[in-house]
């Protein structure tokens, strides 16, 4: 589902956008393995959800050339998935893996220029930061060893839309259409 709305003004050498984008996928897969002695039958289920908000405005400077700049920000809700048995003969131990989500955010800047018909070509500068949201667990395991029981130190908890982790940069961008 996505809503847009554009203002255009001075001849269409000028253009505001605001966009809405809101995007749900999930994926079920289910899974039957059966051999003489066990039975492996499970259900596999993997759920997304994204909102983005954008402003963006256009300036066209001719017909062959344009500059967008801009700032987003994008929800995301992540349901990495679950494992559940199907049916009483399954050998399988159900496991619900916890649920993610972050808020992405970023500020850019791009210019188009079309050379010809047949050649276009875009570069920009994005600086983007991502941050990771509680609710979560997170386990700190001893440095260098494999990640098991008995290397675990400790498990750290974050509440409700905590900041876990935070992610920032710039992100050059370029690309050419022929």
């Amino acid at each position: 589902k996505s809503m847009r709305w554009i203002y255009k003004r001075n001849k269409l050498k000028f253009q505001i956008s605001f966009i809405v984008f809101i995007t749900k996928i999930e994926i079920c897969i289910g899974i039957s393995i059966k051999s003489n002695t066990k039975s492996i039958i499970a259900i596999c289920k993997d759920k997304n959800n994204e909102t983005e908000l954008k402003f963006q405005l256009n300036y066209f400077i001719n017909p062959s050339h344009s500059i967008s700049y801009g700032v987003s920000s994008k929800y995301y809700k992540i349901f990495p998935g679950e494992l559940k048995a199907s049916g009483n003969e399954s050998i399988v131990v159900p496991k619900i893996i916890q649920k993610e989500q972050g808020l992405e955010s970023a500020i850019y800047i791009s210019d188009e220029f079309k050379v010809s018909d047949k050649l276009l070509i875009q570069a920009g500068l994005r600086y983007s930061y991502y941050i990771a949201l509680g609710v979560a667990d997170q386990r700190i395991y001893e440095e260098g060893l494999p990640k098991n029981e008995g290397t675990l130190l400790e498990t750290v908890q974050f509440g409700k839309n905590e900041a876990i982790e935070k992610y920032g940069g710039p992100e050059l961008r370029m690309s050419a259409r022929y």
